[in-house]
């Protein structure tokens, strides 16, 4: 990959000198010759366009302007019509490098989402199918060996090693839930609902399943909040991941705070914790499916956090703490009309 792309700047460096060195090396007389010559400084142009869209195109036109204007000034009579030639010529020079830096800018990026989106459907069906085989499994076994616990008395030494089953079933189960929304497109029940009481329920539920640990929520409620059209469950769902990610980031005796604000089109929910933060190179990666830097679990947790957020009409994201470890993330959704 290094030798491929110092290969290419060397040929669109060389392109560029050779051009401008038989530009200096021939008679001024000789216009048609210069004509060519200058037309010759589109080639490196396309290529470094091609390969580096708009940083190449500028890089190839700052210094082509800046090799071929002493000489432009050497030859320079006043102001004649040849000169106002060369000079819309390099205006024109100038505008079609950065047309084209952004033209294929724009085409990378429709081809990435495309080659992304792709994948995924590919990767949907693949997981949908795992996911749909897994399932019935699962729930067999997990009731059966709940129907076995039931019979065993608490004390038991059978009846840990039973509980351990049920709990690893359970989370199975909960990795298979994860899987089957990550393949299925988001289907929305909207209904009139009031986040702050939502924030409420979830911190109390997370904290009566153990889920938190020795850190503690600590809700910061908007009281001017309004409410919005959303789909319940599935804004639990969000909620839960994100907070439950915060939770685990966290160091015990720490905090996590959930904040609720109103904002210009709808409400803004913020997970804020003070763990270790998210590592640079990790950073255009949290959101992709599959990706966890935990020993277990699926990856999808943010991704279906952003598939449904996104179905909303609404966006997720995620900035460091200024000042203070650990990392914020926002849920912000439209209000979409009043309740």
């Amino acid at each position: 990959m290094l030798a491929t792309n110092n290969t290419r700047i060397s040929f669109i460096g060389l392109t560029i000198v050779g051009v401008t060195v038989l530009h200096y090396l021939t008679l001024a007389e000789m216009r048609y010759e210069h004509t060519f010559l200058r037309l010759l400084y589109y080639i490196p142009l396309v290529f470094a366009g091609l390969w580096y869209g708009i940083r190449g195109t500028l890089a190839v036109c700052g210094t082509v302007v800046a090799l071929y204007t002493p000489y432009m000034m050497i030859q320079w009579h006043g102001f004649s019509t040849e000169d106002f030639d060369r000079l819309m010529e390099g205006v024109l020079f100038v505008g079609i490098a950065i047309l084209l830096g952004i033209l294929m800018d724009r085409e990378k990026r429709h081809t990435k989402a495309l080659m992304e989106a792709q994948n995924l459907a590919a990767v949907g069906r693949a997981v949908n199918e795992i996911a749909h085989d897994m399932k019935s499994p699962l729930m067999a076994i997990g009731g059966f060996v709940n129907q076995v616990a039931r019979q065993i008395p608490a004390e038991d030494p059978r009846r840990k090693k039973l509980d351990i089953v049920l709990k690893e079933t359970s989370r199975l189960e909960e990795m298979v839930r994860e899987m089957l929304e990550f393949s299925r497109s988001v289907r929305l029940k909207k209904s009139p609902l009031d986040i702050n009481e939502l924030v409420t329920d979830l911190a109390k539920l997370l904290s009566r399943n153990g889920v938190q640990s020795e850190v503690q929520l600590v809700p910061e409620l908007s009281p001017d909040l309004p409410k919005i059209m959303g789909d319940r469950d599935k804004i639990r769902r969000v909620l839960t991941n994100i907070i439950t990610n915060a939770i685990q980031a966290s160091p015990e005796d720490q905090k996590v705070r959930i904040l609720t604000e109103p904002s210009e089109d709808g409400i803004s929910i913020k997970v804020v914790d003070y763990g270790a933060g998210i590592k640079d190179d990790h950073k255009e990666s949290v959101f992709h499916s599959f990706f966890t830097t935990k020993k277990s679990g699926t990856g999808l947790g943010l991704g279906v956090a952003k598939k449904i957020t996104e179905a909303h009409g609404g966006r997720i994201y995620f900035y460091p703490n200024q000042g203070e470890p650990g990392v914020t993330f926002v849920v912000e959704l439209p209000a979409n009309s009043s309740a």
